[in-house]
């Protein structure tokens, strides 16, 4: 909450074009890269991870670049401060802002898949 002109506490929030377009990043990124994952494009490239002890490595190019945009996307949805907003109508809910009620969940599925296409390519 910050202060008006007249000292008084306001309830305002603030419009963030940066988040809005993280958010609209992170699921670009993550539409591209399972494009190129279903359709094999990318060549072989070596990815490999480590987060909190858990290793991952993928030679798909894909299946990286898919898990980076969904986690971008997710992460930015969940983390938005109290009173920022991200951009869009203002009188009814725009995509972003119900991305950023929804996203985490729809990110987490998409980590999901990714993970388990990452496991499903480690074996063939």
């Amino acid at each position: 909450m910050g202060k008006g002109r007249t000292g008084k506490k306001t309830n305002r929030t603030r419009i963030s074009v940066t988040y809005t377009v993280l958010i609209i990043t992170g699921l670009l990124l993550a539409v591209a890269g399972a494009v190129v994952a279903i359709l094999g494009l990318g060549g072989v490239v070596e990815f490999k991870g480590e987060v909190a002890g858990a290793k991952a490595e993928t030679t798909s190019v894909g299946l990286a670049v898919m898990v980076v945009g969904a986690l971008l996307a997710g992460i930015v949805a969940v983390k938005l401060p109290a009173q920022v907003t991200v951009l869009g109508d203002g009188g009814r809910k725009g995509f972003t802002e119900w991305f950023a009620e929804f996203g985490g969940r729809i990110c987490a599925v998409l980590v999901a898949v990714g993970v388990v296409l990452l496991i499903i390519s480690l074996f063939t």
